[in-house]
This record gives C-alpha cells, structure tokens and sequence, in this order.
C-alpha cells in the first residue's frame, strides 16, 4: 500500500501534468489561430506573456483609452481600427490564470462575427437570438451551473447585437472546453 507521503507526491505529479496539458492547448490554440489569421490581410494578432506588458501596449498605441486597466485584466479581446488592422490582444497571463483554453478561438470568432456583421447585420443577429433562444429551451442543468451561464449573464443588460454576438463566442468556448454537455 502507499503511504501518505507516496499519495501527496502522486498527486502532485497529476496535477503538474493537468496544468502543463491545459497550457500546452493554450499555446496550441494560440499558435493555430496565428497560422490562420495569416490568411487575413485585415487582422493583427498580439500575444503577451504579462498583464503589465498588455497595460503598456495599449497606452503606447492609444488603445482602449479611459479602459486601459480593465482591457488590460481580460484574457484577451478583440478591437476594430476603421482604416488600420483589426486587432486580436491575448494576455496568456490572465488566460493561465483563469484556466482559458480557448481565449485566441474565441476573439478570432468575433473578428468573423465582425466581418459577417458588417455584410449582413440583421443575419448575424438573428443567429445568435436563434441560439439564445435554443439555450433557453434546453436542459437547464446543463446551464445553469456552468461557467457558460455566468459568463453570459455578464451581457444580460448588454445591447441586444452584443449580446448574441457572446452567445456564439461563449457556446464556442464552452463546447471546446466540455461546459456544456
């Protein structure tokens, strides 16, 4: 049999090989979404290691202004420039922190959903109003207590195109990360 201390270092082990598995799908994702976005001529992708570098790119490129702080502290975002490159920032700090695999899939949907919105608005709305509404038909248990449902809540008083927008990105991240069953 083992002993407690054998039982301690086992776990140990378990649980240093689960965080390098999730920040190896981390990477992953990012590294997919870079080689993807290479096809687009209107995306720029930046990739921080810290929160404070994330801080001080967006104050030296006016981005963000008067939000700075509070971009800074997301796992990442996606900003539309009229007349630059959109810009996709991922700040691997607050995604390890958080645990977020999908953080690069998920701002690269908005910057689809974007490119969708601008050629078919009403369509893209409708889209994210039809999941919505599907969601709010399903079992509940499988909501009610995931990280989906309290992501979603953040945009309940949100715009209504803001929040269907969410709905497709949130439902992305929570198929890819097993939220939702």
């Amino acid at each position: 049999t083992l002993t407690q201390l054998q039982k301690d270092k086992k776990l140990a082990q378990e649980q240093i090989s689960n965080e390098r598995n999730e920040a190896e799908r981390r990477a992953s994702n990012i590294n997919k979404i870079k080689e993807l976005s290479k096809t687009e001529q209107n995306l720029e992708i930046k990739d921080f290691a810290t929160t404070a570098e994330v801080e001080q790119y967006l104050k030296d490129n006016n981005i963000a202004k008067g939000k700075t702080k509070k971009a800074a502290n997301q796992q990442g975002f996606f900003v539309q420039r009229p007349g630059e490159k959109d810009l996709i920032i991922i700040n691997r700090q607050q995604s390890n922190k958080d645990n977020a695999v999908n953080v690069a899939s998920h701002e690269y949907l908005h910057y689809i959903l974007s490119k969708m919105m601008a050629k078919d608005s009403k369509s893209a709305n409708r889209l994210g109003k039809m999941l919505d509404n599907y969601l709010t038909k399903i079992d509940s248990e499988q909501i009610e207590s995931s990280e989906f449902k309290q992501r979603l809540e953040q945009y309940k008083n949100s715009p209504e195109s803001e929040r269907n927008e969410e709905v497709l990105t949130l439902f992305s991240d929570a198929l890819a990360q097993g939220d939702l069953k």
